[in-house]
């Protein structure tokens, strides 16, 4: 693609998955402290030899499935919008992809738009607004380049 534009984007599912806690991808899950709770692995009704390898089949999938194992092959611009105080993805995935990109030597290809104290969606009309206009000017900016 010549353009993209990520809103709140996941770009690492192990990560992303993390932060939801799902423990199924991760090989020491946090769980809730407490009386007969584990601080990290399986619930005893989850533990077994199998476990383990069960986790680590799960986190190389995710992975797979991720924008995060593609990074190298971008091309084209790419404009990333996120919400600082977003709910539902980290925004650590965002800087995420700034950093891989960085680290790729494709950090010229980014372009970052952050709104503080906006959450997943952008609440407010004025971000809302503002996101889609840059969004706009983007698309037309990078498609219409020689």
């Amino acid at each position: 693609f010549k353009a993209g534009v990520a809103n709140a984007p996941v770009f690492n599912w192990i990560s992303q998955a993390r932060r939801d806690g799902a423990k199924y991808v991760d090989v020491q899950p946090q769980y809730r402290r407490g009386f007969h709770a584990l601080e990290t692995g399986p619930l005893s009704d989850e533990a077994s030899p199998e476990w383990l390898q069960r986790a680590l089949e799960n986190q190389a999938e995710a992975y797979k499935s991720s924008p995060a194992s593609l990074i190298q092959n971008l091309k084209g611009q790419l404009l990333v919008i996120q919400g600082d105080a977003d709910d539902e993805v980290a925004f650590s995935e965002s800087i995420g992809i700034v950093r891989a990109l960085r680290k790729a030597g494709l950090g010229r290809y980014v372009q970052t738009l952050v709104f503080p104290d906006e959450t997943h969606g952008l609440a407010k009309y004025k971000s809302q607004l503002q996101a889609a206009e840059a969004t706009a000017s983007f698309l037309l900016e990078t498609l219409n380049a020689s």
